[in-house]
């Protein structure tokens, strides 16, 4: 049975599970502004600065609240052939995408011991800068914050299911390509509601189907 929970915008109801669906957009802080953000530039957040590419919608309208999603790049990868190459693993190219849905792909980085993982496996300053920059793209562009998603293969699976442990509250869904729990910091979930998909490869031994 569905109970009704909270309301959100005036007329617009939750529920236990998170928002109805076909829920009314709740456009963020940034509606109405022009946007002034480059293709191209750095963020730092969480003490670290991050490359950044943006992929904004064609005919892009201030007034208009976007969906948002974050392209993550894997291990050897990087935030540029996510956004160019890739096409945000394939996402931008699905129909409508380039009209309603605004793509950003960060780059990562590390300092920890040497080591050259492109997230973050031992502390939570790339929890601190998705939280930080998720809040600046709010402030700056018209997005639906009740549909922010995370996607990501490999490692930036491992890191968009990290996020989906403890941002809840700010991501509706992730979408995970040969993830696995291993290595990556991995917060104490929540136990919020969140939409999840996940994919393995039956002959992948590295991210086996067991680990993911």
């Amino acid at each position: 049975k569905l109970k009704k929970t909270s309301s959100i915008t005036p007329g617009e109801q939750t529920y236990a599970f998170g928002y109805a669906m076909g829920n009314a957009p709740t456009p963020s802080k940034g509606c109405g502004k022009d946007n002034t953000l480059k293709d191209n530039f750095m963020f730092t957040g969480g003490g670290i600065e991050h490359e950044i590419y943006l992929t904004m919608p064609e005919n892009y309208d201030k007034n208009k609240p976007y969906r948002l999603v974050f392209g993550m790049h894997y291990m050897g990868g990087s935030a540029k052939n996510v956004a160019t190459r890739e096409a945000y693993y394939g996402f931008r190219n699905q129909k409508g995408a380039k009209e309603n849905t605004i793509f950003v792909a960060p780059h990562g980085y590390t300092d920890e011991n040497g080591k050259e993982n492109p997230w973050r496996c031992g502390d939570d300053k790339d929890h601190i800068f998705f939280d930080e920059f998720l809040t600046y793209l709010n402030e700056n562009l018209c997005i639906d914050t009740s549909r922010v998603f995370s996607i990501g293969f490999s490692f930036g699976a491992m890191f968009s299911n990290a996020l989906a442990q403890d941002f809840q509250h700010r991501l509706r869904g992730v979408v995970v390509f040969a993830t696995m729990d291993q290595v990556i910091y991995m917060p104490k979930n929540k136990g919020l509601p969140i939409a999840w998909m996940g994919t393995v490869g039956m002959s992948d031994n590295l991210c086996t189907p067991k680990l993911g």
